[in-house]
């Protein structure tokens, strides 16, 4: 399997994630942040996403979470790829219902890692893969009043508001400076040794300061 996905360097900057580099063998979790609505339909699965982390996918639901968080949070699988959806778009649909849909493919930012043990009869959503190329997105004029966690990936990389992003290759998520940042991630699980490879999550500030899902989520800026 050989995916890209969107990473946000504010997951490094709250020390969530560790800055990731080429070649890194990784074990994480994904997200589709929502560009489309979601509709019931009886076409066959698929998953498909492109070189921006952009995708469209047809998914059969496997679970629905209302708790731990506010917002609930939907498991859908297509084919032997599973992620999440969060918000109230999931909760139209039901547990075994096929839907579709379209949105940016990013990594997990935390709501399903690190309160894992809190969802019932969790399945897995990790992935081992390996660290193909990292893309590195400058952003030099951020809109003030943006909220990360309120723009989806595909808002934030897009629009004549970043017309003077600067996009280049590098080595690691180290190289960088004071500026925001998102990254493109190609991951590729071809040639990955099956081995105890731990979750690449660090454990963010929420459980290191007794916080609840939410209250994270509000803390978070670029």
């Amino acid at each position: 399997m050989h995916i890209t996905v969107g990473f946000d360097s504010g997951l490094i900057d709250d020390r969530s994630y560790p800055p990731l580099q080429v070649g890194q063998t990784v074990n994480l979790s994904f997200q589709v942040e929502l560009t489309s609505p979601l509709e019931k339909t009886g076409e066959s699965i698929d998953f498909q996403v492109a070189a921006d982390a952009e995708c469209v996918f047809v998914a059969d639901v496997l679970r629905i979470y209302r708790l731990p968080t506010e917002q609930p949070l939907g498991i859908v699988q297509a084919g032997d790829f599973r992620f999440y959806i969060e918000g109230n778009d999931i909760i139209e649909f039901k547990v075994g219902d096929r839907i579709s849909g379209a949105g940016s493919l990013v990594v997990d930012y935390y709501i399903w890692v690190e309160f894992l043990d809190k969802y019932e009869d969790a399945p897995s959503l990790f992935y081992k893969m390996k660290v193909e190329r990292l893309r590195k997105i400058s952003i030099r004029s951020l809109p003030s009043m943006i909220h990360w966690r309120r723009a989806s990936f595909s808002e934030r990389l897009r629009g004549e508001r970043y017309a003077d992003a600067q996009i280049e290759d590098v080595a690691s998520m180290n190289e960088h400076g004071s500026e925001y940042r998102l990254y493109l991630v190609n991951l590729d699980d071809r040639n990955v040794i099956e081995a105890d490879v731990p979750k690449t999550f660090l454990g963010g500030s929420a459980t290191q300061h007794g916080l609840g899902p939410d209250a994270k989520k509000a803390r978070r800026k670029p």
